[in-house]
């Protein structure tokens, strides 16, 4: 065998090799690498979306937590009767702390809230299950005060013990600098048992109630 064909053989052999080599090593290697970057990305696309689930489950949670802390607040201002006596305790107290004169509250009678003209005249319709029911009651409140004292009562009216949602305001002029205010709205009431008296209370004194 000449040098030449010893060199081409060789070469051949060579070759060879290194077709079996792509064809049953590279090519395997490759084809898993292949496989295995696609499930790293699709590991790292569930990781990512379970991070985010995580983090919405915590948002909704403490929204979750918000709005109990908020319904218990709001319960807690709705009391479960009409308790006059302890709405003029309240009403009376906020006067003395804001400096007007509670000149008379009158109060209407209990209506079911968003009641249709027949449930008002008799009718009844059986409360859905966890349903909170409650009934509205209409208020009027006649305050003597100056302009400051006024405003002050105003706002301290959004913290009152018992939720008040006014809707009229009337402002006459009494005596200078004192002022006749009028305020009229609605208050709430929960079904379900006697009334609470609001926390933080006193005596009523020199106020006027009635149905």
């Amino acid at each position: 065998m000449t040098r030449r064909e010893q060199t081409l053989l060789s070469l051949a052999f060579v070759l060879a090799l290194l077709v079996l080599f792509y064809v049953y090593g590279y090519q395997p290697k490759q084809a898993a690498y292949q496989e295995l970057t696609t499930k790293l990305v699709d590991k790292q696309e569930q990781l990512a979306r379970m991070q985010t689930s995580v983090a919405q489950a915590s948002r909704l949670e403490q929204e979750y937590k918000n709005l109990q802390g908020f319904i218990a607040r709001m319960e807690a201002r709705l009391p479960t009767g009409k308790d006059i006596p302890a709405l003029l305790i309240a009403l009376e107290e906020l006067t003395r702390k804001t400096g007007v004169d509670l000149g008379a509250v009158r109060t209407g009678q209990l209506k079911p809230a968003g009641a249709s003209p027949q449930q008002e005249a008799g009718g009844k319709k059986a409360p859905a299950q966890g349903e909170l029911r409650y009934s509205t009651m209409p208020v009027e409140i006649t305050l003597y005060g100056s302009y400051s004292q006024i405003g002050t009562f105003l706002r301290e009216l959004r913290d009152f013990p018992r939720l008040i949602a006014i809707s009229r305001i009337t402002i006459a002029p009494r005596s200078v600098p004192t002022l006749a205010v009028s305020l009229s709205g609605e208050t709430f009431v929960l079904e379900g048992g006697p009334g609470r008296v609001p926390t933080g209370t006193k005596s009523s004194q020199g106020a006027e109630g009635g149905q």
